[in-house]
């Protein structure tokens, strides 16, 4: 309904520019916001904030406070972190002055998840606050989607058993409340916590039911993501052409559609795919850019991902210093957001870069290292992968302890 009336929604902002109803646009574009970002309207809505905000107001006030969070929102989503890094502490600080619960929480919830992404353990404190004080103000989103930012943590810490809890209560509420799109989050992230596992079968229903909650909604971005997961457990499975052909499309209209938070999962499906085909300077043409361009200002996890696809390409070709090099440098960006999952696979990469240099008991203490957190966190196709590396190690080591060893992992 709203998608048809798009146009009018914009000259009644046009009209309330030029004609300087200042706070009736700052209070329709707030009431804008979130349809902008769940019809994927994303840079659209960005640039009307952008206009009424970058004029500056006589006093602070609640419409400013309010159309600062939609700008950080946004612009969250959007990846534009410079505007999400200027707006939303704006948003808390207007929102203090003046003394609204409603800025307030949501400003939090935004903090919050950008916190997330960036230092998940400091990130509980701002989202429990806007829960409380989303309750308060009675501001259902805010307290949905900070239950969602809590689970969120778990996702960048890559930590499913921590995440339990948290996500059953987003379950219950956006059931509850028929909050679709929440309810595609837990769907969609159930869904990857369960193929890391190796329960690939579950996933896909988890995820095919996160599409189509999204499409139903036409929500883009979980929608983005949940498709690239969908398409990572096809990849697991040897489904190589199909997926490929889906996440190519995907990835070049994922920006202008408001999927671009999928870009990284997407790259690192498609380096995956070049690497199971066995061309590893197609996968590093591929991926090496994304590095390049992300690692100075983009958020970590998505700096990590397609870079340890990229490393495994690189020491495949015999690019050992550049493998181990940037392994180095992802390690350090992994531990401050301490995803166990992404260390293990990074410390996997460092036992087979120097298995293949010839240091076989540094490579044995990394691989154990790695199958040590593939088994605890219970991800039996990640430990299985480790598994042949130790059984490779036994073989060139020609040593009966490791070939025990490997006999009792499995």
């Amino acid at each position: 309904m709203l998608e048809s009336q798009h146009a009018n929604l914009e000259s009644a902002l046009e009209f309330a520019i030029g004609s300087n109803h200042r706070e009736c646009a700052l209070r329709l574009a707030t009431a804008m916001a979130l349809f902008w970002e769940l019809r994927g309207h994303l840079g659209r809505g960005g640039r009307w904030l952008a206009r009424l905000l970058d004029k500056p107001e006589t006093a602070p006030s609640v419409h400013r406070a309010r159309a600062c969070w939609a700008a950080a929102h946004l612009g969250l989503y959007a990846g534009d972190l410079e505007t999400m890094s200027a707006r939303a502490p704006e948003a808390l600080e207007l929102a203090e002055l003046v003394d609204d619960d409603w800025a307030r929480a949501r400003a939090l919830n935004t903090l919050g998840f950008a916190t997330a992404v960036t230092t998940p353990h400091e990130a509980r404190p701002l989202l429990d606050r806007s829960i409380e004080l989303g309750s308060a103000s009675g501001d259902q989103w805010a307290v949905l989607s900070s239950h969602k930012m809590l689970t969120v943590l778990c996702w960048v810490t890559g930590d499913d058993i921590a995440a339990a809890d948290d996500m059953e209560t987003l379950r219950v509420l956006s059931t509850r409340l028929e909050a679709d799109y929440f309810l595609a989050w837990y769907h969609g992230l159930r869904g990857l916590f369960l193929a890391r596992r190796g329960d690939l079968v579950e996933a896909r229903s988890h995820l095919q039911r996160a599409i189509e909650l999204c499409d139903g909604i036409g929500e883009p971005i979980t929608g983005s993501m949940a498709r690239a997961w969908l398409w990572a457990v096809d990849i697991a499975q040897g489904e190589y052409d199909a997926s490929e052909s889906e996440c190519t499309a995907l990835l070049q209209r994922s920006h202008a559609t408001g999927g671009g938070l999928a870009v990284a999962d997407l790259l690192a499906n498609l380096g995956q795919i070049a690497i199971g085909r066995g061309d590893n300077q197609a996968a590093i043409g591929l991926l090496a850019p994304n590095y390049a361009t992300t690692r100075e200002h983009g958020i970590p996890y998505f700096v990590v991902l397609p870079a340890i696809l990229e490393a495994s390409a690189r020491r495949r070709v015999g690019e050992h210093a550049g493998a181990g090099s940037l392994l180095d440098d992802i390690a350090g960006l992994t531990a401050g957001f301490d995803n166990q999952w992404m260390l293990a696979r990074i410390e996997l990469e460092r036992g087979l870069l120097a298995q293949e240099s010839g240091d076989l008991e540094a490579a044995a203490r990394h691989v154990h290292g790695a199958l040590a957190s593939f088994a605890r966190m219970g991800h039996r196709p990640d430990a299985a992968a480790t598994l042949d590396a130790v059984a490779s190690l036994a073989q060139r080591a020609e040593s009966d302890a490791e070939a025990v060893r490997c006999f009792a992992a499995a």
